[in-house]
C-alpha cells in the first residue's frame, strides 16, 4: 500500500472528490480485500467472513468515497491487492506527443 497517499488528508481529499464521476478507465471489481476500509484506519463497519473475504456492514448505506473507491489512478493507493484497475488511455491518433 502507499503509505504516503495513505493520510488524514488525501482521506478529506477523497470525500470531497467522491461526488465527482468514476474514471471511464476503471476496470474489475472489488475483490473483497478490505484493505480500502483502513485507509487510513480501519473502518468500524469492515466485517470478515470465515473464510478472510471482508464486507461491508453498511453496505447499501456506505458513503461515496467507499462506493467509488478507487474513483481514478491518483485516488488507487491499495493496489496490486486492489481488484480494480485503470486502463492506460491512449491519446487519440494524430494528437501531438507531449
Amino acid at each position: 500500500m502507499d503509505t504516503q497517499r495513505n493520510t488524514w488528508s488525501a482521506k478529506l481529499l477523497r470525500t470531497f472528490t467522491a461526488f465527482l464521476p468514476v474514471d471511464k478507465s476503471r476496470r474489475g471489481a472489488c475483490g473483497s480485500c478490505g484493505l480500502c476500509c483502513a485507509l487510513p484506519n480501519r473502518c468500524p463497519f469492515l466485517r470478515y467472513r470465515i473464510d478472510g473475504a471482508s464486507y461491508c456492514g453498511i453496505y447499501h448505506f456506505r458513503p461515496l468515497n467507499c462506493r467509488k473507491y478507487p474513483r481514478c489512478p491518483s485516488e488507487h493507493i491499495t493496489q496490486p491487492e486492489c481488484g480494480f484497475t485503470f486502463e492506460e488511455t491512449k491519446p487519440p491518433a494524430g494528437a501531438p506527443r507531449p
